[in-house]
C-alpha cells in the first residue's frame, strides 16, 4: 500500500476529521476523503484548512486550529497571523511520499538524504547533495508544504511515544512505507545526528488492525541473546492513539542494504556486508535451534495449491520431506530493505512476522536470493532480469553461486539438517513467500526450471 499525500497529516498534533479547501487546493479533496476526512465549506467549523500560500489571509479567517499551506510561507508572516509553522518537502513526490523532509531542520533533512534515501548512483548522490545544500541555504523548493498551528505541539503519535517514558523534548522525522501498511516516526534527542527510537504505527484505517506483533518478535530475538540480539532493535513499549496501535523500539540507523549494494563501492566491501548478514543468520539459527513441532509450513496457502496444479509438482511430497526437521528462530522477511547498514554494522528490522519454531533455511535463502544477484549486478542487467538472475544463481552459473552453496552447506551442518532435504526446504520457502504477488516469481521459476525444483542438485558438491 503506497502512501498518499493525506498521510502527511500524521504530522499534525490532533486528528483531522473535517477539512476546508480554499481555491487552488481542490487536488487534496480526493486523497483526504480516501483518508476518512470530511470536506466542508470554508465557513463551517473544521479541524484543518488547506490553501495556497498566496491565500494566507483568507485561511487565517477560518476557525481551523491548523492550516496547511501549499508553498513556502515565512515564519514572520505566520507569527504575525498568530501561527507557528514548519515547512516540509515530501519525497520522492507529493502523491506518493516516503519521507517528509523537514526544511527548517537541515540536520534531520541531511540524515534522510544521506542515510534513509541514499541513492545507488553518483548522479543521484549529487542530486541529494544539491538538495541538502538548497535546504541549508534556505532556497525555495518545489512541493514545499507549510504546516501552521495556532498552538505548537508534537504530532499526536509522537506525544503517545513520549508518554511511554521517552524525553518530552524530541525532534522527529516522518517515514511512510512505500509497499507496506506501516509508517514510523524516527525520534531524535535534541542536537543528535542519529535517531534514538522509532515509533511504528499502522497507516491504514485503525479498525482493521490488531495490536502490533513487533513486540513479540523482538522479545524472541532478545531471548536468544548474545550476538544474535546485537543486530536487532530493542523493544521499548506499546501504546495506542485513536484506536491506532503503535510500538516503540530502539532506532536502527543506516541505509537499506539494497541501496548500499547498488552504491559505487568496491565489490569486496559490498560482498563483506552480505557475508556478515549471512553469517549472522547462521548464528541465529544455531543459537535458537529447537526440535518443536513446526506444524504444516504450507497450511492455508492457497497459492501453493494453484502453483502445484499449474506447474505439476507434489505438495504432499514436499510436506513429508520437511516434516520433523530442527526448527530455528525465523524473522520471516529478511528483505534487503529490512537490513540497515551503518558503516561496518547492520541491524535487521521489522520482526512482526517472526516465528520461534521456524523453517531452517527460510531466512537465509530469501536473503541471499535477493542480495547476491544485486551484488553480481545481474538483477539490473537487461540480459537477465530478476527471474533469470535468480535461476542462474541457483544453477551455479553466477560469480556468487559458490558462496550461496557453501553457505547452505555450513548452515545444514551447523543445524543438523540433512543436505538432501535442502531442495524441499527451499521449495517450501518459495511457496510461502509466493503469497505476496511481487514475490511469486521465485516459486514460478523454481518449479518450472528443470535444473531446480525438488530435485535441485547443483550445490551438492559443496556438502
Amino acid at each position: 500500500m503506497r502512501a498518499t499525500r493525506a498521510e502527511l497529516l500524521f504530522l499534525l498534533p490532533e486528528r483531522v476529521e473535517k477539512a476546508a479547501l480554499l481555491e487552488g487546493a481542490e487536488g487534496w479533496a480526493g486523497p483526504l476523503r480516501s483518508g476518512g476526512v470530511e470536506i466542508v465549506d470554508a465557513t463551517a467549523s473544521c479541524d484543518l484548512v488547506v490553501a495556497p500560500a498566496s491565500l494566507l489571509d483568507d485561511a487565517v479567517r477560518c476557525t481551523a486550529p491548523v492550516a496547511l499551506f501549499l508553498g513556502r510561507v515565512s515564519r514572520r508572516r505566520l507569527r504575525a497571523a498568530g501561527f507557528a509553522g514548519e515547512r516540509f518537502m515530501p519525497i520522492p513526490s507529493l502523491d506518493e511520499p516516503s519521507y517528509a523532509l523537514p526544511l527548517d531542520r537541515p540536520r534531520l533533512a541531511r540524515y534522510v538524504l544521506s542515510k534513509l534515501s541514499a541513492p545507488p548512483t553518483r548522479v543521484k548522490t549529487l542530486r541529494n547533495r544539491a538538495l541538502g545544500l538548497a535546504i541549508r541555504l534556505g532556497i525555495g523548493l518545489p512541493h514545499t508544504l507549510t504546516f501552521a498551528y495556532r498552538r505548537g505541539e508534537l504530532p499526536r503519535l509522537v506525544r503517545a511515544a513520549c508518554e511511554l517514558g521517552l524525553p518530552q523534548e524530541l525532534e522527529y522525522l516522518l517515514a511512510l512505507g512505500r509497499a507496506t501498511e506501516r509508517g514510523a516516526f524516527l525520534l531524535f534527542e535534541p542536537g543528535s545526528t542519529r535517531p534514538s527510537w522509532i515509533s511504528k504505527f499502522e497507516r491504514g484505517h485503525p479498525d482493521v488492525f490488531e495490536a502490533p506483533t513487533d513486540a513479540r518478535g523482538l522479545q524472541m530475538i532478545a531471548d536468544v541473546g548474545g550476538s544474535a540480539a546485537e543486530h536487532a532493535p530493542r523493544f521499548f513499549g506499546l501504546s495506542e492513539v485513536d484506536g491506532r496501535p503503535l510500538v516503540v523500539e530502539s532506532a536502527a540507523s543506516g541505509a537499506p542494504l539494497v541501496n548500499v549494494l547498488r552504491a559505487p563501492l568496491a565489490y569486496e566491501r559490498r560482498r563483506e556486508l552480505v557475508e556478515a548478514v549471512m553469517a549472522w543468520l547462521i548464528d541465529v539459527g544455531r543459537a535458537s535451534l529447537g526440535h518443536a513441532d513446526q506444524g504444516d509450513p504450507l497450511f492455508g496457502l492457497e497459492v501453493a495449491g494453484r502453483l502445484a496444479s499449474e506447474l505439476e509438482f507434489d505438495l504432499d511430497e514436499i510436506r513429508s520431506r520437511v516434516a520433523g526437521l530442527p526448527t530455528v528462530l525465523e524473522h520471516g522477511d529478511v528483505g534487503l530493505e529490512h537490513v540497515l547498514v551503518d558503516g561496518d554494522s547492520f541491524v535487521v528490522i521489522d520482526w512482526e512476522l517472526a516465528r520461534k519454531n521456524g523453517m531452517p533455511l527460510h531466512d537465509l535463502a530469501f536473503f541471499l536470493s535477493q542480495a547476491l544477484p544485486v551484488l553480481d549486478g545481474e538483477v539490473d542487467d537487461p540480459r537477465f532480469g530478476k527471474r533469470e538472475a535468480f535461476a542462474r544463481l541457483f544453477r551455479g552459473q553466477t560469480p556468487s553461486s559458490p558462496l550461496l552453496f557453501r553457505c547452505f552447506a555450513r548452515a545444514c551442518e551447523d543445524w543438523g539438517v540433512p543436505p538432501d532435504v535442502a531442495p524441499a526446504l527451499l521449495s517450501t520457502t518459495w511457496l510461502r513467500i509466493a503469497e505476496v504477488d511481487v514475490r511469486r516469481h521465485f516459486a514460478e521459476v523454481w518449479f518450472s526450471d528443470p535444473e531446480l525444483g525438488t530435485n535441485w542438485s547443483a550445490w551438492q558438491r559443496f556438502c
